[in-house]
């Protein structure tokens, strides 16, 4: 068992290692017993491709952040905060778990939608996005704008353009 040094948890066996701007299959590892065994992993592009282009310079890494798995078969998925394809604790700090019979495509989707929200809900309820742009181009970023569209919170727009934070008025959100 290892730890994961950017989160601290308590993980074994993640699948791929980013070192010197490039991705390493690892081999897969025995599931500890107690532990879940990670089967899928939620990806956002543009988070990925930050992991891996921080390691031409700096310190190696265990790529990803999100492994989902389940106990048995009559139990939910599993979503705990660790690398790809590591097998996790099931209580581990983070983890949630979905209902029964939920397909692993809407578990994943969902964690997005739940990351959007999280940052969303931090503003004040009379914050008006009208016309706001969220920073990104990926599945975070996109469900921010569902979101503020869904709650009559404004028409915001996506942009992955870097230049944009420099604008007054911006919101930035995962890729």
């Amino acid at each position: 068992m290892s730890v994961d040094a950017p989160s601290g948890r308590p993980c074994a066996g993640a699948r791929i290692r980013f070192e010197g701007g490039r991705a390493r299959l690892m081999p897969g590892a025995v599931v500890p017993a107690g532990m879940v065994a990670g089967q899928f992993s939620v990806l956002s592009p543009g988070t990925e491709w930050r992991q891996l282009t921080g390691t031409v310079g700096g310190p190696a890494r265990h790529a990803g952040y999100m492994s989902l798995g389940r106990a048995g078969d009559a139990e939910g998925w599993l979503l705990a905060p660790v690398p790809h394809g590591a097998a996790f604790a099931p209580g581990c700090d983070g983890a949630v778990t979905a209902p029964p019979g939920l397909p692993v495509e809407t578990v994943a989707l969902a964690r997005f939608q739940q990351m959007a929200c999280l940052g969303v809900q931090r503003l004040p309820v009379a914050t008006d996005l009208d016309a706001a742009v969220v920073i990104g181009s990926g599945p975070v970023a996109w469900a921010v704008c569902w979101s503020c569209a869904g709650w009559g919170r404004g028409r915001c727009g996506c942009s992955p353009h870097a230049e944009l934070p420099r604008s007054p008025g911006h919101l930035a959100f995962g890729a």
